[in-house]
């Protein structure tokens, strides 16, 4: 079959266009089953989506993927259309969302069928049975329900309708040990709901010794030619997280990531690492279409890249520098950050999350505040940068806290010099598959209830928490990172255009922080319709969406004038 791959915008304005995982994977294993797959990346095309067309248009099965906030709601846009245009289309959905909604997915007309966890395996079977008109009962951790698009109404597949209802509700549980170990189990919705969806829960995860599939193809690398362009080259070099099993309580990793065994019904979160030889090959086929000199390594946690230093003597070898994802409490040794400061690593992403010790507690972090200032202070002293972030607006959470992170931030922040430290401060977003999400449903938050309702919430603004802390987001944004995003999103002379509101959002900084007081942090809307005005009205310019041509001859003539 023809199968097009939907990557969306994640953003409406970063510049950002690094590698779409989320559909090369899968999409390369319907290339290795012999289906014919084509790509399609928001973020790389400026045709007014004429190719995105084109490609539902030739296809069998369109399959889109899926992140809570803004994504979702471009992606819903995008299959709306789709199902009114094409309505004998299958849609299927991957990705974070439908994960751990499918339900109030499927509930959707332009949902045929959600992909839930990792899709290499289960999406080849699903095309397969939509192919074929078969075997849909016996595929773990798929959805799908009586009127979807490509379900073939065979006795034998209508008989799982009659057999199999259930009112047993997944989510996250957590199980206390006898020695008082919290463990947090996530369980799929399985069985038959409503009498017309059936969710099959997940099995095992994916062998990446033996099934790992490479991202790499004739059709791929398209996508990876223009991320090395930009010297923005994203791999995996690891899945799900070593403290998956006592999970933070905001992070979706353990419900991402999660297993039950056939057999036992033992139901876990697993962490693996990509075989070095597997990754290997991969930083090969990249850098022989085109060599870069930075590889972002986009695992939830890099345990395993400090294991084994061939992962980092490899990238060494090529030049190529790197970013990985650590916790604060595995940079506390001198000689891990000796060894990454001379492998080649540039900055490690450290999810600190909060500067309150109670915070972190309540937060199920198991670190303490001391251990962000010491790695800190270590990966300074080794010119490794950082990226820290951090989470307001917890349930429970103090204000004097929030002050507290936000202190702490600049002390982090100041360790190093300018153009080394960058920080973003989100707010809380209680995805489901968290505990936080538990916890905001028993605290009464009205948390929505259809696909459309969590595109208004992100990390970036929740409206359920008071509009001060989801000003910070934007406030901190500018105050931590004026030497690198803001010089990102506005290069050249641009950058006179949001001068003025940098020195006044820099003064709210100074003022709140010195006096502990959330007024400083208050009546922010006028400034932030400024801004995003200013950040659309750049971006539509610098990447030549105007009809006039005025920005790319400037680009020629004076480099980073008309920006990316």
């Amino acid at each position: 079959m023809r199968i097009a791959m939907v990557y969306t915008l994640v953003s409406p304005s970063s510049p950002q266009k690094n590698c779409a995982l989320s559909i090369i994977y899968p999409g390369r294993a319907a290339e290795e089953a012999g289906h014919k797959v084509s790509f399609w990346d928001a973020r790389l095309e400026d045709d007014n989506d004429v190719r995105l067309w084109k490609n539902i248009e030739n296809a069998n099965v369109v399959a889109i993927s899926s992140l809570s906030g803004f994504q979702l709601g471009e992606s819903i846009q995008v299959a709306k259309k789709c199902r009114e245009k094409f309505p004998q289309k299958p849609i299927i959905w991957g990705g974070v969302h439908v994960t751990f909604q499918p339900i109030e997915s499927l509930r959707e007309n332009f949902v045929d069928f959600v992909v839930i966890g990792e899709g290499e395996i289960r999406f080849p079977r699903l095309l397969k049975a939509i192919e074929t008109g078969c075997g849909f009962k016996d595929i773990d951790g798929i959805g799908y329900k009586l009127n979807s698009v490509g379900f073939k109404h065979s006795k034998r597949e209508l008989s799982i309708f009659e057999s199999n209802k259930s009112s047993v509700v997944g989510g996250v549980k957590i199980q206390t040990t006898s020695g008082g170990r919290e463990l947090i189990k996530m369980y799929d919705s399985d069985g038959v709901y409503e009498n017309s969806i059936v969710i099959r829960k997940r099995e095992l995860s994916i062998d990446l010794k033996n099934q790992y599939i490479h991202p790499v193809s004739p059709t791929t690398e398209r996508l990876f030619r223009a991320a090395a362009e930009r010297n923005e080259v994203m791999l995996q070099e690891a899945r799900g997280c070593n403290w998956s099993p006592t999970s933070c309580e905001f992070c979706s990793v353990a419900g991402q990531y999660t297993e039950i065994d056939p057999i036992t019904g033992k139901n876990r979160s697993v962490y693996r690492y990509i075989p070095y030889e597997h990754f290997k090959r991969d930083i090969y086929e990249i850098y022989a279409i085109k060599p870069f000199t930075f590889l972002q390594l986009e695992a939830e946690n890099s345990s395993h890249f400090i294991k084994d230093w061939r992962y980092a003597e490899l990238l060494q070898s090529l030049g190529i520098k790197y970013h990985l994802h650590l916790r604060s409490d595995q940079l506390t040794k001198e000689n891990v950050i000796a060894k990454l400061a001379s492998t080649g690593c540039i900055r490690i992403h450290a999810g600190m999350e909060s500067g309150n010790d109670e915070t972190l507690k309540l937060m199920r972090k198991g670190e303490k505040v001391s251990a962000h200032y010491a790695a800190a202070k270590l990966l300074s002293k080794y010119d490794v940068g950082l990226i820290a972030t951090w989470i307001v607006g917890n349930p429970g959470e103090s204000e004097a806290s929030i002050m507290d992170t936000l202190r702490v931030s600049d002390d982090i922040k100041n360790i190093f010099s300018p153009t080394k430290s960058r920080a973003t401060v989100y707010v809380l977003m209680p995805l489901p598959g968290t505990i936080a999400f538990e916890r905001a449903k028993k605290e009464g938050w009205p948390l929505p209830k259809t696909m459309g309702g969590w595109t208004e919430m992100s990390a970036a603004f929740n409206p359920q928490l008071p509009a001060w802390i989801n000003n910070l987001y934007f406030i901190a944004g500018f105050h931590h990172n004026r030497y690198h995003k803001a010089r990102q999103n506005w290069p050249g002379w641009w950058r006179l255009l949001i001068l003025p509101f940098e020195f006044i959002i820099e003064k709210r900084w100074q003022l709140g922080i010195k006096y502990k007081d959330r007024q400083y942090f208050e009546y922010f809307n006028f400034e932030y319709w400024c801004i995003t005005r200013l950040l659309k009205w750049r971006s539509k310019r610098s990447v030549g969406e105007t009809q006039s041509q005025l920005p790319k001859l400037l680009e020629r003539l004076m480099p980073g004038l008309a920006g990316h």
